[in-house]
């Protein structure tokens, strides 16, 4: 199978590919930012650029309540569950990242688990705080197409207040 896909990618070429998933990128980014509350307060927060310039096709975001308070990204996969939208969500594989991402205070993290305690997966999340530790994960790639991210925008839709 890896052959064949290989064979895919060379008979399409590279260039056309990342054209259309920097377009579908670039277009999902502009939707998510454009999203406000009654009261003018973002929906969406995202991750890195707002922009395709030095940013792949994976969108991290968070999704906040009208007052800014972060809805919990297990909410929003329990939704996406129901809806069967594939979104990934979770905890950030590099907790570093995560911590600067989610701009969480040094205190909140000063007494992480040992390398012993890091054989629980959830040992980290348990140091800082649940509702923090998270956010949602769109990923664009050869097989995405626009319905995919109009849905996706459609989709988030319902935490708007």
């Amino acid at each position: 199978a890896v052959q064949i896909g290989l064979e895919f990618l060379e008979e399409i070429g590279l260039d056309p590919i990342h054209a259309r998933v920097e377009a579908l990128t670039a277009w999902l980014l502009a939707a998510l930012t454009a999203l406000k509350h009654s009261n003018g307060r973002p929906l969406v927060q995202v991750y890195g650029p707002t922009h395709t310039e030095w940013r792949g096709a994976t969108i991290a975001l968070n999704l906040m309540d009208a007052e800014g308070n972060l809805i919990h990204h297990y909410d929003i996969l329990q939704q996406s569950i129901v809806k069967q939208l594939s979104l990934r969500t979770g905890a950030f594989c590099n907790p570093g990242s995560g911590e600067f991402a989610l701009q969480l205070p040094v205190d909140e993290h000063l007494e992480c688990p040992t390398e012993e305690d890091m054989e629980n997966a959830s040992a980290l999340s348990e140091v800082l705080d649940p509702e923090k530790m998270g956010a949602i994960r769109v990923s664009l790639g050869l097989v995405s197409n626009f319905a995919d991210a109009y849905r996706f925008v459609q989709f988030i839709h319902h935490w708007l207040t």
